[in-house]
């Protein structure tokens, strides 16, 4: 009789044991709710973070999915930018030459490098001086193989626009010793120009030294 009783005591300490136990996992879950429930903003934050994460990454792979060059390759300021600007007369077809040294920003150059991209140039002359040349702009100019992901390489395109015949020596002289005005443009599809500098010389006297 003592044995069925003792029998009996253990499984309804069993049971017990049993019950606590569930009652407090039950009590855990809730716990761990409520305070998913207290801090919403922590879900809100990694839905925001993820969100920003997603359209950064959205945006690079449209950007590289362009077809060719375009102004979305350009929006930052330091994208394009051009260090030296130099004129002179070629008497050998009477032309006026332009030497230009720039450099592609982070976004341009990678672009260009990761999908082998061609990329042009053309000077447009200003209205002033447009009726000492054949033409108000130049033939484009294929500019120089980008070599390196090296953001500290420059490089140069030399240019040239043909002069009408029987101008004086003096205006060509006054010619190249007024570079001002002068435009330069950068494309893949001349349909397209992706970037366009207007008062090239101009814009390098602004540039700070430590660019």
């Amino acid at each position: 009789m003592t044995e069925i009783i003792l029998r009996k005591t253990s499984l309804w300490i069993l049971v017990f044991v049993i019950i606590t136990l569930v009652a407090c996992s039950s009590n855990t879950k809730e716990m761990v709710t409520d305070n998913k429930n207290l801090n919403p903003s922590n879900n809100v934050n990694n839905e925001t973070n993820k969100s920003k994460s997603e359209e950064k990454n959205e945006n690079q792979n449209n950007e590289m999915s362009e077809p060719f060059l375009t102004g979305t390759h350009f929006e930052d300021p330091n994208a394009f930018i051009v260090y030296d600007f130099k004129m002179s007369h070629d008497s050998s077809d009477n032309s006026v030459s332009f030497r230009v040294t720039y450099k592609f920003g982070d976004k341009p150059r990678k672009y260009i490098l990761e999908g082998k991209h061609p990329y042009y140039f053309y000077i447009s002359v200003p209205e002033s001086l447009a009726k000492y040349y054949t033409l108000p702009e130049t033939i484009p100019v294929k500019g120089e193989e980008l070599i390196s992901d090296d953001d500290n390489l420059k490089y140069q395109v030399d240019i040239k626009a043909s002069l009408k015949k029987g101008l004086p020596k003096d205006v060509i002289n006054s010619i190249t010793n007024k570079p001002q005005g002068y435009s330069i443009t950068v494309f893949e599809n001349p349909d397209y120009p992706a970037k366009r500098i207007v008062g090239v010389y101009e814009f390098v006297s602004t540039i700070p030294p430590n660019i």
